[in-house]
């Protein structure tokens, strides 16, 4: 899995991702970051664009963020996008955070938290009736669900680049 980082201005894995991360991290050790995945996806003309994103901030400063898009030929419901934006949200937090670990980095580490997973769905819209289905999904897997209006890498930034396809 590759994620296209502006900043880089390259494509780099998902452990060089981890690596980028412990560095943005060690450039300013006295803040406190967060690390959020989410997801978002758009049809157009018979095809799907799934992009998934992880972002790190660093509290009062800003962050970046890192870039997955996939576009398949296949014409989904709204359910199966938004599952696959889930799915694709909760293996990428946890693939990232076994990326992590190996660098030694601790999830529970108090410099950083990185469990909220950003889910496109919401108590208003089309997406209301899925929300209690995508929150317990992200939830068994014990990671905090984040829906809109407060879901921004998915509402905003995902939906930014789902575009551009």
């Amino acid at each position: 899995m590759k994620f296209y980082n502006e900043t880089l201005k390259r494509n780099i894995s998902l452990d060089e991702v981890a690596v980028d991360v412990l560095n943005y991290i060690c450039e300013d050790s006295t803040k406190i970051y967060n690390v959020f995945v989410g997801a978002d996806s758009q049809r157009e003309k018979g095809k799907t664009c799934y992009v998934t994103i992880v972002s790190i901030t660093r509290e009062g400063c800003g962050g970046k963020f890192y870039i997955h898009k996939t576009v398949v030929k296949e014409r989904v419901t709204m359910r199966d996008r938004i599952w696959t934006e889930a799915f694709n949200s909760v293996k990428t937090l946890q693939d990232l955070l076994v990326e992590l670990e190996k660098l030694g980095v601790n999830s529970l580490d108090t410099l950083i938290e990185c469990d909220q997973v950003h889910a496109d769905v919401g108590l208003n819209g089309k997406s209301k009736e899925l929300v209690n289905e995508i929150t317990g999904y992200i939830e068994a897997y014990g990671f905090k669900a984040v829906i809109k209006p407060d879901a921004f890498v998915a509402q905003c930034i995902a939906n930014k680049f789902t575009k551009k396809f």
